[in-house]
């Protein structure tokens, strides 16, 4: 497993590349080695919870979160950290502040 600034990211260890640059894993959370999608949207039937309808759009990012509520739409971060607290994600966010008070704490990448 590894984290958003690795270049290749597996979570469900089905050997299919999950990161959003090189997205070829359509459920990176759950092992489906096959890939199947009888609907042909974005999600895998494995995680889609209407696998006979199509529902385009919901989780462009495939974390879980629908990006309604994603504090990161574009990238992979199921667990939505946001160490800055300003509503963006880690995984997007220019600059992660483990301390909010503090003014800053590095970079994400």
């Amino acid at each position: 497993m590894g984290d958003a600034c690795s270049p290749v990211e597996d979570p469900d260890g089905d050997l299919v590349i999950t990161r959003v640059e090189q997205r070829l894993d359509n459920c990176p959370d759950v092992y489906n080695p096959g890939q199947a999608n009888a609907d042909s949207d974005r999600l895998g039937d494995a995680c889609d919870l209407k696998p006979d309808a199509a529902d385009p759009g919901d989780d462009n990012d495939l974390d879980g979160a629908p990006d309604s509520v994603d504090n990161c739409p574009s990238r992979y971060n199921p667990d939505q950290r946001d160490s800055s607290g300003n509503n963006v994600g880690d995984a997007c966010d220019e600059e992660v502040d483990d301390e909010p008070d503090s003014g800053g704490g590095g970079t994400a990448c």
